[in-house]
């Protein structure tokens, strides 16, 4: 376990370092232009997504290598996918002198056996550790590996972002207010959201991408992720607040397929204070990363109900449109039945195209 801690700690300082490095040239990540697929990296043999700081670990790794694929995989994950191929030439192998990429494992539960005392029989239960077990394990890219099928990227469809915004702002636990000013900010003892009009944004993703960072720090309120976000400006725990809220703005906005050069902010005065926070604390990075998950969740799971809300309404509304053609369809029937068995009837003179089944009850009970 120490020699997992030490290698982890000396991974983490390692990063951090190169981290500096770029901010201190106005940085972070250097690309031009993001793929949304790249912003997503996952492990190519159980297909899941890789998430708070290991997910971090990778975005600047493949930004830093310049690799256009987002597949990872272990040397143990490798060797069971070439048990199904037969062919030795075809199987799968890392390139010569490839070094692959640290990620981390923290155990906070364990399954045990214990002895029922009531039937004497052995059960396994969960528990939770006082102390986490800390494992390290390696990941190449699919870049580094060769024979690996060549990576395809999904073929993106243009989002509707302004509708996407909308239903993040319906899904919000706070108001959000679009007001004639210049700032953009959340408050905490008014527990609301302020943005400058929509369209004085330059474009919708750099509105919902600014939408989204308001509404990350909205999540440390009472009563939801609580945490400490009444800071005061400049100071670092302010500058702490805003990296955990710029990280869960990019995690949210590659999750909604989502990206551009502008997707993570590289704003100059968020750099200064984020380069003295991480070397203050270099582990500060990795905290903010996986609280930042936490925080994309939370609001995407917002998101999602009030996605299946609105779906329920589209429904309903659509049922009763074809209940009312229905009814429609049914009383010109009724209207064209009664004129031909009764031309001359003064009521059937009175059937006119708007009337409703009362008026028809009425003129005809």
């Amino acid at each position: 376990m120490a020699k997992s801690l030490d290698r982890i700690k000396n991974s983490r300082e390692d990063l951090v370092n190169k981290i500096i490095e770029n901010m201190e040239k106005g940085y972070i990540f250097q690309r031009e232009k993001w793929n949304s697929n790249l912003l997503k990296p996952h492990n190519a043999y159980s297909n899941a997504y890789y998430k708070g700081a290991n997910r971090f670990r990778l975005l600047y790794e493949e930004d830093r290598k310049g690799y256009n694929d987002s597949r990872w995989l272990t040397y143990k994950q490798i060797e069971k996918i070439n048990e199904e191929i037969k062919e030795e030439d075809k199987k799968l192998k890392v390139r010569k002198h490839e070094k692959g990429t640290l990620l981390e494992k923290w155990i906070w539960q364990e399954e045990r056996k214990i002895t029922n005392d009531e039937t004497g029989e052995e059960e396994k239960i969960i528990v939770d550790l006082k102390r986490p077990i800390v494992r390290y394990f390696i990941v190449f890219n699919g870049e580094q590996i060769e024979n690996i099928k060549p990576f395809e990227l999904e073929k993106m469809e243009e989002t509707d972002i302004t509708r996407t915004a909308d239903t993040f702002i319906r899904s919000s636990l706070c108001p959000i207010e679009e007001k004639v000013q210049d700032k953009a900010y959340y408050s905490p003892i008014d527990d609301k959201i302020t943005l400058p009009p929509r369209d004085s944004f330059k474009n919708d993703k750099a509105f919902i991408g600014v939408l989204l960072h308001e509404m990350s720090h909205s999540t440390g309120h009472e009563g939801r992720i609580e945490r400490k976000i009444r800071n005061l400006f400049g100071s670092d725990d302010y500058a702490k607040e805003e990296l955990r809220a710029e990280l869960a703005s990019l995690f949210l906005l590659s999750d909604l397929g989502i990206s551009d050069k502008e997707t993570f902010q590289d704003n100059s005065n968020y750099l200064k204070s984020w380069i003295q926070v991480l070397k203050d604390d270099p582990n500060e990075l990795f905290k903010a990363s996986n609280e930042a998950e936490i925080i994309s969740e939370f609001l995407n799971d917002n998101y999602e109900k009030e996605m299946i809300l609105e779906k329920k309404k589209e429904e309903n509304a659509r049922k009763n449109e074809e209940g009312i053609q229905q009814i429609r369809k049914l009383q010109v029937n009724i209207k064209n039945w009664y004129r031909k068995e009764f031309p001359t009837d003064e009521v059937g003179e009175t059937l006119n195209n708007n009337v409703s089944f009362l008026d028809l009850h009425n003129l005809l009970f």
